[in-house]
């Protein structure tokens, strides 16, 4: 009987895992740029005047989506939980998405983007059983656990981007989503398609950089349920690295964040539950950009957090390690059909 108990973990856990990987969604966040460049061999603690020299010409990391063209991406998330006494969950999550590119039909400048999810797989363990979902199999699909994923390949979402990169808009479309048989469990689709879009265009630099000048983004997010988070993440542009044969610009992640999120309570019209809280100490991360096709390659994170449940009057809140792992891979980019 494990299965229900990590669902309802898993609901309340899923909303601040997808926030953490998008951490600069909202116009709140503020970027502060670092001109002093530290030590390029240093680490990212210090902020004093330069100490190091100046490696490589200044240039513009920037990722446009172009009209005409299609984007594939896969979001892959890993998640690991420990339980006290109750041994450890462990979540994996993978999302192929495609996105065709055009002008915005209102006239305004920007980038309008169609998105669908075009595969989704995901892994629920335990140490004494497995669940798995996978959309290009037939007989996952009629499972308890796949009539209450499909949802996600029957739906689109259009999105809006401004001149500034920003997200405007973004209007779901399709098939409305049905009774599922999984109540309290996430559901996976344009949420995520969302993100991924957010994912591809936060924390770059707003001007031109040179290896190892770094910029700070402070800021809060509101989650799922009610809840928030505040972050203080900073980036340095590493320089030209090479990846898998290839030549990419990297930038480095590091910060931190904490928040929290109110337990849902089952039934409709019901108030919000008891609070759950989070904290990370260290976000680490990096991001590869390629110029050439002026879209990052791959972005990845990873957080080790500790969330709190809240516990019984008289008892002491339980202390749930997280571990979670991110990681946005493009596919290719070709002319669309």
């Amino acid at each position: 009987m494990w299965f229900p108990r990590f669902v309802r973990c898993f609901s309340i856990i899923l909303p601040v895992v997808i926030g953490l990987t998008t951490w600069m969604t909202c116009p709140s966040s503020a970027q502060e740029l670092d001109l002093r460049i530290p030590d390029i061999d240093g680490t990212l603690g210090g902020t004093g005047s330069s100490s190091g020299k100046q490696a490589g010409p200044s240039v513009e990391v920037r990722p446009v989506f172009q009209p005409g063209l299609t984007y594939r991406f896969t979001n892959r998330t890993e998640i690991q939980m420990q339980f006290p006494a109750r041994g450890s969950r462990e979540a994996v999550i993978e999302q192929q998405a495609r996105f065709d590119a055009g002008v915005r039909k209102d006239g305004k400048g920007g980038i309008a983007l169609k998105g669908v999810t075009e595969r989704l797989k995901v892994d629920l363990k335990s140490w004494q059983e497995s669940i798995n979902y996978d959309s290009l199999q037939a007989e996952d699909r009629k499972s308890r656990l796949g009539q209450h994923l499909n949802q996600s390949l029957t739906q689109w979402i259009d999105i809006k981007i401004n001149r500034e990169n920003r997200l405007v808009s973004a209007e779901v479309g399709g098939r409305e989503a049905t009774t599922s048989p999984l109540k309290g469990f996430p559901r996976i689709g344009t949420d995520e398609l969302r993100q991924i879009v957010v994912i591809a265009l936060q924390g770059m630099p707003e001007k031109k950089v040179r290896p190892g000048e770094r910029w700070s983004i402070q800021g809060g997010h509101r989650l799922e349920q009610g809840g928030e988070m505040t972050f203080d993440i900073i980036c340095r542009y590493r320089g030209e690295v090479e990846f898998e044969q290839n030549r990419f610009l990297q930038i480095d992640l590091t910060g931190h964040v904490s928040g929290g999120v109110a337990i849902p309570v089952e039934g409709e019209d019901q108030p919000p539950g008891p609070r759950m809280d989070f904290h990370i100490p260290s976000l680490t991360g990096r991001i590869l950009f390629d110029p050439l096709e002026r879209m990052i390659r791959l972005s990845e994170q990873t957080v080790n957090m500790v969330v709190e449940l809240p516990a019984a009057p008289g008892e002491e809140p339980m202390r749930v390690p997280v571990k979670q792992r991110s990681v946005l891979n493009l596919l290719h980019i070709v002319p669309t059909p």
